[in-house]
């Protein structure tokens, strides 16, 4: 097998399973009536809101999307998360070059344990300043116009769900299950982003905060 194939096979497996993060400084977490979920789908984690908490930093949300109680929100390569099938030339760029991100947000109905069936889903709480933390986080994610507005990136992946241009740079070392990992530690979860590998890591970093934990490991 050529250097190229073994490089190609281990970055498609790197991106898929989720890369590591640098460290960074986490607040204290505290318990609070603020729903949380995380959802993971085998190869990348998503984070949930319910709609009624977007604050004014993600009240943008509701004017792309019908009635929802919950957001789905997660960050990744633009080219690779919005691919229709992953190869080994999309995982090799992704891993070798930084690129741009997109998020991918999805309008949900009902809460994620009851939607996602089929996924794990931890339920976290956290007080009204940790969310707001959250939000503010995720918000400066968001690309915007000159006009203020976020800017779409085309149809989402599943149910009601689109992508929007992203700030920051993917590649190998800074992936989407190290983003959900940052975007929680910022808010005062206790999890690392250091050698936070794989979707399972983030699930697994979360078990001691979690309120709920539901569907397969």
């Amino acid at each position: 097998m050529s250097m190229l194939k073994l490089l190609s096979g281990w970055l498609l497996t790197l991106i898929v399973i989720g890369c590591t993060g640098s460290p960074d400084q986490q607040a204290a977490h505290t318990a609070g009536e603020k729903q949380v979920y995380v959802v993971s789908h085998g190869w990348h984690t998503g984070i949930v809101i319910a709609g009624r908490d977007l604050g004014p930093e993600l009240a943008f949300l509701d004017g792309h999307f019908d009635t929802a109680r919950w957001y789905e929100i997660g960050w990744g390569d633009k080219q690779f998360y919005q691919a229709g099938e992953v190869t080994a030339a999309l995982a090799l760029r992704a891993g070798l070059l930084p690129t741009e991100a997109v998020l991918h947000v999805t309008a949900l109905p009902e809460r994620p344990d009851a939607y996602f069936t089929r996924n794990r889903v931890i339920e976290l709480r956290i007080d009204a300043a940790s969310l707001a933390r959250l939000t503010t986080a995720v918000a400066d994610y968001f690309k915007y116009d000159d006009n203020g507005e976020p800017i779409t990136s085309g149809k989402g992946l599943y149910g009601q769900s689109l992508f929007f241009d992203a700030t920051g740079r993917f590649h190998a070392l800074n992936t989407c299950n190290t983003w959900t990992a940052r975007i929680l530690s910022l808010a005062g979860v206790p999890i690392r982003t250091f050698m936070t590998v794989r979707a399972g890591s983030v699930m697994e970093q979360l078990e001691p905060a979690a309120v709920s934990d539901t569907g397969e490991r």
